[in-house]
């Protein structure tokens, strides 16, 4: 450093300085990285060694790291290395599916259950060469039970049957005569695949307390018409009568609408359709109209008195089950509204429902948020997630979201996070080796096959049979005479203010529109906001004439009369030598 050039800018010597801290002969004495619980690298310590001249010291300065490296992972567990409750959930799970194969209804993409991809070992891997992407790969967006819609299909007599190949001794179940011919295939594998997991059988159905599941067809693939269709099977044929439909607050009246629609109450005036099989249980909406607690009291009391369908928007769930304390100055009118809700937990929680349906599940996407806790309270197991969007580029929201309804099925947490969290995420960073991402793709494939049974992916695809071919046609039109020179008007007018930084490309759009529809759009939207502009600056200048006479100071706040109100109203004030305001 002692033959440096003093005339050599700081600059090139600062570059030589970085250089040197960055060439790979330079880093000596840097320790490995060690394993952490949590399965990533725990942070670099510190090198002391070797100090660059004029630097920073090492041991006070951090180094920022690329998220985006692979890092050293810790050993994937084994199943017996599992915690019991993650161990005696699969095992469940197993069995179930090995019940449904012995009724031979079992409809997954494998047919061997006995042995599942959860019972492999990553020491079974034997790739030879580059893992390549083949046409023969699922399709991961439609799987699970009751996915082959060759199956889906209603019998020779147009009835529909639910609980297909059931035992001797029990009834057939068959949905409402209405829906005959309405409903689509891929409809009834969705209605079949949610009484496999919660009802499974109408004898086991009074004796075990079900499990969940997590429908997720893509929008528009008729989830809404699957659940109403199934909560009137529920409703009729297993002795169960209480239903909770948890969704957003701004779909609750589009529920009440769908129910009419599919499943009418009997006509109290006209003669009843033979044709049509009607609800039989009322639904109870909380929505607007129940403003109060006691207004929601008084509803969700009816519920419980005659059953049915209850339907409620996630906040509000949350706040009826959500505990309060009173406050040491508190009210008569405090402790009573106290009381109403803690009546309302009763309802709702204790028993509850029988069966819970969650709109839009993937809101429950983090454990430790008031709602995720306010669910958790639920004591039913039978819970159905309806989702468009199951996995949303983040795992552990995809774990919160299946924990609630197969609880323990993933392992807990630290689990999740070991066996699959981490392998799949350094498999996807940018330094990943071959290995990395041949265990990348083994730990996705467990992963998948280990939901086949409780989570029913359904895509766009399954309507390509039904609907016709979709044709675009582009038609190029050409600016006529008397829109051109407004075009060009316009044009040089933002590309002034493009250069003053004012122009909004927005604005510009819809101004643009209209010109290319037809001008007189742009002269009539002129036309109409120079007469608010005349109106409102009247009325400016009156109120800012009232202030000055009287001496006193308003304050407008409105943008876009800054300008001019500075224009015509900036004068001197009686009472001061000031010409500002």
């Amino acid at each position: 450093m002692g033959d440096e050039d003093p005339l050599k800018p700081k600059t090139s010597i600062l570059a030589d300085l970085i250089s040197q801290a960055l060439d790979p002969t330079a880093l000596v004495g840097i320790k490995r990285p060690i394993e952490s619980d949590s399965g990533t690298d725990e942070e670099e310590k510190p090198n002391t060694s070797n100090p660059i001249p004029g630097s920073i010291p090492n041991n006070k300065r951090r180094k920022k790291k690329d998220k985006d490296l692979r890092k050293n992972i810790r050993k994937i567990k084994e199943d017996l290395e599992l915690e019991k409750e993650t161990q005696d959930a699969r095992k469940e799970e197993q069995e179930r599916l090995e019940r449904l194969r012995l009724r031979n209804f079992v409809d997954l993409s494998h047919d061997d259950l006995k042995k599942t991809a959860a019972d492999d070992s990553d020491d079974d891997i034997i790739c030879m060469g580059e893992v390549t992407e083949t046409a023969e790969e699922e399709d991961t967006a439609n799987s699970g039970l009751h996915t082959n819609d060759d199956r889906n299909k209603p019998d020779q007599y147009g009835r529909i049957l639910v609980n297909v190949n059931h035992p001797q001794d029990e009834d057939s179940v068959f949905l409402a005569s209405q829906l005959q011919g309405k409903i689509k295939a891929h409809q009834i594998g969705g209605i079949r695949f949610m009484y496999d997991n919660t009802i499974e059988s109408l004898k086991r159905c009074r004796s075990s307390a079900g499990f969940g599941c997590v429908l997720a067809h893509a929008m528009g693939l008729g989830k809404t018409l699957q659940v109403i269709s199934f909560t009137d099977v529920i409703l009729r044929h297993t002795g169960h009568k209480y239903v909770m439909i948890i969704v957003p607050v701004n779909t609750i009246q589009n529920w009440k609408a769908e129910f009419a629609t599919w499943l009418p109450e009997r006509p109290a005036t006209s003669p009843p359709d033979p044709k049509v099989s009607y609800r039989t249980n009322p639904v109870y909406c909380v929505d607007e109209r129940c403003n109060s607690i006691d207004a929601r009291l008084a509803l969700i009391k009816g519920w419980r008195s005659t059953g049915g369908s209850l339907i409620v928007g996630y906040e509000t769930f949350r706040i009826l089950v959500t505990p309060k304390k009173l406050k040491k100055n508190s009210t008569v009118p405090d402790q009573h509204h106290l009381m109403m809700l803690q009546e309302c937990q009763k309802y709702l929680l204790d028993p509850g429902a029988d069966l819970v349906i969650c709109d839009e599940g993937h809101r429950i996407k983090n454990e430790k948020a008031e709602l995720s806790k306010a669910l958790s309270k639920i004591r039913t197991k039978r819970r159905v997630i309806l989702t468009g969007t199951p996995l949303q580029n983040n795992l552990i929201e995809y774990w919160t979201m299946v924990d609630f309804v197969r609880p323990r099925l993933l392992g807990s947490k630290n689990e999740f996070q070991n066996m699959f969290v981490a392998p799949i995420t350094n498999g996807q960073s940018k330094n990943a080796t071959q290995d990395d991402r041949r265990q990348m793709k083994y730990r996705s494939h467990v992963l998948h096959e280990l939901l086949k049974g409780c989570v029913q992916r359904r895509s766009h695809m399954v309507l390509c049979d039904d609907l016709p071919a979709k044709n675009e046609y582009i038609l190029m039109v050409r600016l006529s005479q008397q829109q051109i020179p407004y075009y060009q008007k316009f044009t040089q007018l933002k590309n002034e203010e493009s250069e003053e930084g004012s122009m909004n490309a927005v604005v510009a759009h819809a101004t643009c529109s209209k010109i290319w529809n037809h001008p007189d759009l742009l002269y009539r939207t002129a036309v109409q906001a120079s007469v608010e502009w005349a109106l409102n600056s009247a009325l400016v200048e009156h109120f800012a004439q009232i202030s000055l006479e009287r001496g006193k100071i308003n304050l407008l706040f409105s943008k876009p009369w800054n300008t001019r109100f500075d224009k015509r109203v900036h004068k001197k004030r009686p009472y001061s030598s000031s010409s500002t305001w």
